[in-house]
Order: C-alpha cells, then sequence, then structure tokens
C-alpha cells in the first residue's frame, strides 16, 4: 500500500469533516474508505486519492458484505480536490 502523507492525511480529515455518509443515511462522516471496487484510472486499490467519507457503521456494513460501489464517488471527490488545490502537485 503506498505510504499515507501529510498532505493525503490532510485532505482526508478534511472529507470527513465537511461529509456525511455517502451511503444515503445522513450521518456525519467518521473516516475515509478505499472503495473495493477499483476506479478505472486508479492504478493501485489502495491508492489514498480515492476514497469516500463513511460513517464507521455504514463502513462496517460495506465490509460485512464485500462490496461497494462508490469508485466514481471516490473519482469524484478526487477531481473535485485536485481542482479546488487539496491534491496534486
Amino acid at each position: 500500500m503506498p505510504k499515507l502523507t501529510a498532505r493525503m492525511r490532510a485532505y482526508h480529515i478534511a472529507l470527513i469533516a465537511d461529509s456525511l455518509c455517502v451511503c444515503g443515511c445522513g450521518r456525519q462522516a467518521t473516516l475515509v474508505h478505499h472503495p473495493l471496487q477499483e476506479h478505472p484510472d486508479q492504478g493501485t486499490r489502495r491508492n489514498h486519492e480515492y476514497v469516500v467519507a463513511m460513517h464507521w457503521t455504514c463502513h462496517n456494513a460495506v465490509h460485512a458484505h464485500g462490496s461497494d460501489q462508490y469508485a466514481e464517488a471516490a473519482a469524484d471527490h478526487r477531481a473535485r480536490a485536485i481542482s479546488e488545490g487539496k491534491l496534486g502537485d
């Protein structure tokens, strides 16, 4: 797994603070989730730029069921973060 840099950690913290759970439950996010389904542009599954904000109970449920559909949402979050200067070179 690629190393989590300080910039990635800051992105994750900001994403959690500013987001409700991606599943639509309406709860405040408590962590970031690396989607189990890989986005075509992602490269590696544990790319720290491709994450979504989730509540911990929903996160546990996703892993208990072994599948999720959040790869596109992760790519959208990444694109927005790049355009806002939160990610990228």
